[in-house]
């Protein structure tokens, strides 16, 4: 069974660019400050050798994987995440972010307030305590706080997603308009709602922003996905992910807030040179399981071939967890949705693949992704992969993988994909005019 939607630019709706960027990342504390890192080769695993060689797991995957502006938040490390993304999409949009429409997205939410509930009411007193809690009527008060009050509870109460668009409301004075769960896909299915609504309903404001944080490093996570085999080695000499790596051992988490502020222009106004244009975006399921992706992954095939329809595709930023079985299977379904659609089958077409350097970002992959295509087609720059050796191949793809760092043209198209737990897939596509 399989459900899908696309949106792809036509004469008949308005066109949708980009007009603001934030990123907060392990490597940077900004969207520039993370794309320097990356240009310069740096990765997550320079971090090991900072380390003692008996740490244990947990403290490792958190070491390599934080981001230092997240640590120690009042409330969870996804707020301090989201919030400086968001001001600083917005600062770059020129727009304020009192009421802004925003879409939140994330797989896991605000999971440390919930853990932190969880473990300090231990012995069911959270469920009996006398504190109030915000009334559904004023949930999103932008009254202040009562600095005394250990909120915690509100994470179960509400649950990790509205916990954390709660503080967000409060903080920012956003307007959220839904909050997408759809595991690593989160965040590039809310820039499809974005979108479609930005195209479809002429009565809504001229702007919104797509909101991603994940902060997820606690040990009922880290250990969760140790289970399933996909989270790399934790010690300090196996600790690194290897995508399009023939050897690929698995992921490394890590913490983001990505945002992206999304602009409607008028009818039959056209790009200015210079502007991105968010000129596809497509989602699609797959119930084949609620872990493992399908090996032939059809949903990505097909939304990959819907975006790629009748365009020329300059780069693509795959969704590549490093793990055994995930790259192969979305390198073959990328590469025949090419060959399927693209007039120049002799093209070679760069990949790049950023949780090599940065790690996985679950929810917020996608939107990570995304940004860092548009900060590739305005420098005309593609960071290196350092961590591949011995790249993974697959006959007649016309997909090209290389440790080197390439020139790319400053205008053209970049794909970005995103793949998650339970068959969320989406895409989405950008072009530099």
């Amino acid at each position: 069974m399989k459900a899908d939607s696309e949106q792809i630019s036509t004469n008949n709706h308005p066109r949708i660019v980009i007009a603001g960027m934030g990123l907060v990342s392990p490597l940077g504390l900004s969207a520039w400050d993370s794309f320097r890192a990356l240009l310069d080769g740096r990765t997550l695993p320079d971090r090991l050798a900072e380390l003692p060689t008996n740490i244990a797991p947990v403290d490792l995957v958190q070491a390599v994987g934080s981001a230092c502006v997240a640590q120690h938040s009042q409330y969870d490390p996804s707020l301090e995440l989201a919030e400086r993304a968001a001001r600083e999409a917005t600062t770059e949009a020129n727009i304020p972010l009192k009421n802004m429409p925003t879409y939140v997205a994330t797989s896991k939410g605000a999971v440390h307030a919930l853990a932190r509930a969880t473990a300090s009411h231990y012995d069911g007193l959270m469920l009996s305590n006398k504190k109030q809690y915000p009334s559904a009527d004023c949930i999103y008060s932008a009254a202040a706080p009562d600095p005394t009050l250990d909120d915690y509870p509100l994470a179960v109460a509400m649950g990790p997603q509205q916990y954390l668009n709660y503080h967000l409301a409060r903080r920012l004075h956003i307007q959220p308009i839904s909050h997408t769960v759809a595991a690593c896909a989160s965040s590039l299915t809310a820039m499809h709602l974005a979108r479609s609504e930005l195209q479809h309903n002429s009565q809504s404001p001229d702007h919104c922003m797509i909101l991603t944080a994940e902060a997820a490093l606690i040990p009922q996570l880290i250990y969760s996905y140790k289970r399933l085999g996909v989270l790399a080695k934790a010690n300090v000499d196996s600790y690194c992910q290897r995508p399009l790596n023939q050897e690929r051992g698995g992921f490394m988490l890590s913490e983001f807030g990505a945002a992206i502020v999304l602009k409607r222009l008028k009818p039959n106004e056209l790009p200015t040179p210079g502007q991105i244009e968010l000129t596809g975006t497509a989602i699609s399921a797959s119930a084949y399981d609620l872990i493992r992706s399908n090996p032939l992954m059809p949903e990505l095939n097909h939304i990959a071939t819907k975006l790629f329809k009748n365009r020329t595709i300059d780069v693509i930023h795959p969704h590549a967890t490093g793990t055994p079985d995930h790259d192969p299977a979305e390198l073959a379904a990328l590469s025949a949705a090419l060959q399927a659609t693209q007039q120049d089958t002799s093209a070679h077409i760069p990949a790049y693949a950023i949780k090599g350097a940065v790690g996985h970002g679950l929810g917020a992959a996608g939107l990570v992704s995304l940004i860092t295509a548009a900060l590739s087609l305005r420098t005309g720059k593609l960071p290196p992969m350092p961590w591949i050796d011995n790249p993974l191949k697959l006959d007649g793809s016309p997909i090209h993988i290389t440790p080197q760092p390439q020139t790319i043209s400053r205008t053209g198209s970049h794909a970005a994909f995103a793949a998650g737990f339970g068959g969320h897939t989406a895409g989405a596509l950008i072009t530099r005019h």
